[in-house]
């Protein structure tokens, strides 16, 4: 470290290298495992009123599962 360079910047920056690497760690080894990277719902599934439909929007938010979520982006879909 220099004269020139402030204290806390070189504190910030092996920080910020640590964080790097403990992110980087934890999605290699969520990958190794075979589970994606975030894999927990993010909460309770939104619940109808009778008569109400369903909202795609909020199934998506909940992590439902959707007609066709297991088909390849590259895939053509056919819906009914």
């Amino acid at each position: 470290m220099t004269g020139g360079e402030p204290a806390w910047l070189w504190v910030l920056t092996h920080l910020v290298t640590a964080g790097v690497f403990l992110l980087v760690g934890w999605k290699f080894g969520r990958e190794a495992s075979g589970r994606p990277l975030f894999d927990f719902p993010p909460g309770p599934a939104p619940s109808l009123a009778p008569g109400e439909e369903c909202d795609p929007w909020a199934q998506a938010a909940t992590g439902a599962p959707a007609p066709g979520s297991g088909v390849d982006n590259n895939e053509t879909l056919s819906l009914p």
